[in-house]
């Protein structure tokens, strides 16, 4: 049967180096960074621009979403920013942060920086987001179980923490992260979709029901007289634009700063156009998806347009037992369509993802000061066979999209490859006091997946810091990759958090 633990704290203080999960007294620069903002055994911090400091000398940035860089200002000299070449350059381009203060990292290459090796895989949600996989030596951390005492005799040569940043979790990229972190004991997982009602369709099943309906429209009322507008961020949601530009043979029409960014992502321009006359495609603001005002653009056009219809691409929209899109009937000459398209996994997708990585700890960064409820609600659907087979052979968004122009996504760009995976972080409970771990479910569960790897029911405390040098023009040193060996295998219970959560 599986062992109930008593959860227990680790002695360390809250908000210290390696403590347990705290919440920041205040929501501002140099505040107390909470820890899953913070990666075990390193300096490092994530998408943590609003607690600055002199203290701290290390900023990766995972990708470039207004939520995840705020704080970041073109004053920023607080030490180095570590990002992908893309996130870089939007960096540079929008922000204005001096090359200076940015280290570029490449895509798919070990790097060493301050002696911890640092790997990145392209997260399949916007331009330039990727996963950070930390590989630490165990040469920088003490293997202790939490009560202090020695956890093991021979500690494993790696210990590997993944930060997934913004993510939607797909095989591939599931087979990725475990090739190169084969025994997680940290997963920071983006938990946006942490309820079981959000078991959207696949991207490539989106994407198809809005190409069929802007083609519906088209045939019905003439490719001319039709204005088809997409709710998009200032990146992200490029795929559905490139997939629709392909099937209707018109470019998206986009403003001249949509343009300006989209050049610094590499994508084939070919789709896009700054002439507005050529063509009845527009890529917008999501807010300005509303039926008034796609009403006043036909009624505007003096007799050009005969009507507008918007797409709101986006998971919120997706509707349990509903059609995979909804239309909003507005009137005659203008509709919104509500698209369950997302860049972020779906439950079933991060219940698989935490299937397959076996991680020993989870710390989410969605409602972070409130973890408990968002692992539960995994553990449980695990436990109940509840993550469905369509989140197990999702297709390849890249083969939907690519396979007439490759260069639609360029490496480290929005080409989309993976399938849902992990999240474990430490010991969870039920509102009867009854307490079970990530590993006590993996190995109840593991004879009836019949899945590969291991039983995933290690833990281990933490120390480490490292430096490195590396500015604007220089490289961080290629690391080596030799695989790490099987950790030693010890049953823990999590580490509390509270307070309010929020978004990275």
């Amino acid at each position: 049967g599986m062992r109930k633990l008593m959860r227990t704290r680790e002695s360390t203080p809250r908000g210290s180096f390696h403590g347990p999960p705290s919440a920041p007294r205040v929501h501002g620069l140099g505040s107390v960074v909470p820890s899953f903002k913070r990666v075990r055994d390193t300096p490092f911090l994530v998408d943590a621009f609003r607690f600055q400091s002199q203290n701290e000398h290390y900023y990766f940035l995972s990708h470039f979403h207004s939520d995840h860089y705020t704080g970041l200002t073109k004053a920023f000299s607080s030490g180095k920013i570590y990002c992908s070449p893309i996130t870089a350059e939007l960096t540079r381009h929008s922000l204005r942060v001096s090359s200076d203060h940015i280290t570029v990292l490449p895509m798919g290459e070990w790097c060493e920086i301050a002696g911890v090796d640092v790997f990145l895989l392209d997260a399949n949600h916007c331009p330039g987001a990727v996963v950070f996989i930390f590989r630490v030596s165990s040469a920088t951390w003490q293997t202790e179980s939490m009560d202090g005492s020695a956890a093991c005799t021979e500690a494993p040569e790696y210990r590997y923490h993944v930060h997934t940043g913004d993510f939607r979790c797909d095989q591939a990229l599931a087979d990725a992260i475990k090739q190169h972190a084969p025994s997680i004991h940290t997963l920071y997982l983006d938990t946006t979709f942490c309820q079981p009602r959000y078991r959207f369709p696949s991207q490539v099943t989106a994407i198809t029901a809005a190409v069929e309906a802007v083609q519906r429209e088209m045939g019905k009322y003439g490719k001319k007289n039709v204005l088809c507008l997409f709710g998009t961020y200032s990146i992200g949601k490029e795929r559905v634009l490139v997939a629709v530009s392909q099937a209707v043979g018109l470019p998206f029409y986009v403003s001249s700063s949509k343009w300006a960014l989209l050049k610094k992502c590499q994508f084939d321009m070919s789709f896009f156009t700054r002439d507005i006359n050529s063509t009845t495609l527009r890529a917008v603001p999501l807010s300005d998806i509303r039926v008034d005002l796609l009403r006043d653009l036909v009624s505007h056009s003096k007799g050009r347009y005969k009507r507008a219809v918007g797409f709101r691409c986006t998971g919120w929209a997706h509707k349990p037992n509903g059609p995979v899109i909804s239309c909003t009937k507005g009137q005659s000459t203008a509709d919104v369509y509500s698209v369950p398209y997302s860049e972020h996994s779906s439950f079933s997708e991060l219940c698989e993802c935490v299937r397959v990585l076996k991680p020993e700890h989870i710390l989410p960064t969605v409602q972070a000061y409130k973890p408990q409820p968002q692992i539960d609600r995994i553990l449980r659907a695990l436990e109940e066979q509840e993550v469905t087979a369509e989140s197990k052979a999702q297709p390849s968004i890249v083969s939907f999209l690519c396979k007439s122009k490759a260069a639609s996504f360029p490496a480290g760009a929005a080409a989309p490859h993976h399938v849902p995976m992990g999240d474990p972080e430490q010991a969870v409970g039920s509102a009867h006091g009854k307490r079970r771990t990530i590993a006590d479910m993996f190995r109840r569960c593991s004879a009836a997946n019949n899945n590969s790897g291991s039983n995933a029911s290690n833990v281990k405390s933490e120390k480490g810091r490292a430096e490195s040098d590396v500015g604007g023009g220089s490289s961080a040193r290629r690391a080596s990759s030799t695989p790490a060996p099987e950790p030693c295998v010890i049953i823990l219970s999590p580490e509390e958090d509270d307070g309010e959560g929020q978004h990275s």
